[in-house]
């Protein structure tokens, strides 16, 4: 059986790599990533194939 000890230690070392990931990221990068999807789940809601429209 696991100790505390040893399960907090895990969740300080995946705050450690979540942290580091996090610094990749800008709020451009988030922000575009988020128009993408929502222009996808919205097209998928209207039943549109294709984002752009003629």
């Amino acid at each position: 059986m696991r100790t505390i000890e040893s399960i907090l230690a895990d969740i300080d070392q995946l705050k450690a790599e979540l942290d580091i990931l996090r610094q990749s990221l800008d709020n451009v990068t988030i922000k575009e990533a988020l128009e993408v999807e929502f222009l996808y789940e919205s097209n998928r809601i209207e039943g549109n194939t294709s984002p752009i429209q003629g």
